[in-house]
């Protein structure tokens, strides 16, 4: 039997997501073993309800993860960006800004953060004054990469291109007075 590229792609997703419900099952095991208390468990449980669409239950291991886990900075920056991940997901999108605005306390180089961040309140929540902050914050981090990728350049001139938007809206404003 010879099976389609489709085929085997579609096999191979059903048998990962077989594997990660089966180990997500051994997770909670050992995580309620822990009393509750075993932040690695707490926060791959939450990693893998995100990833399996599993969101408010994700964030909730999530959360507990983040309690468990301070003041470790490091783990802290996978759990609050994985946070916004989930909430911006599920459409709860100021969380996802106050989420990734607290990952830039652990990790203030994130450049992509800021754009996120940006976005979510230029698209999203229709704050321009707060988008264009920091789509400024953006591009002035960005400016900071030596050697830009293709992608980041694009966040770049996106970022840009909205920044000269937001002037010319200001300007417009301006003449109407």
């Amino acid at each position: 039997v010879l099976l389609l590229p489709e085929e085997i792609y579609m096999t191979e997703m059903a048998s990962f997501l077989l594997r990660v419900e089966f180990y997500s099952k051994y997770l909670q095991m050992a995580f309620l073993l822990s009393g509750m208390k075993h932040a690695g468990c707490a926060y791959r449980l939450g990693v893998v309800c995100v990833d399996t669409q599993r969101y408010p239950e994700g964030l909730n291991y999530l959360s507990l993860a983040k309690e468990l886990m301070l003041p470790d900075t490091t783990i802290m920056k996978a759990i609050t960006l994985s946070e916004g991940e989930g909430y911006y997901l599920t459409h709860k999108y100021e969380e996802a800004i106050a989420a990734w605005k607290e990952h830039l306390l652990y990790n203030p180089s994130s450049v992509a953060t800021y754009y996120n961040i940006a976005n979510a309140y230029a698209y999203l929540l229709k704050d321009e004054e707060q988008g264009k902050a920091y789509y400024q914050q953006f591009v002035e981090k960005a400016a900071e990469v030596d050697k830009p990728t293709e992608k980041l350049s694009e966040m770049i001139e996106k970022a840009k291109e909205m920044l000269r938007v937001y002037d010319l809206r200001e300007k417009f404003k301006a003449r109407k007075k």
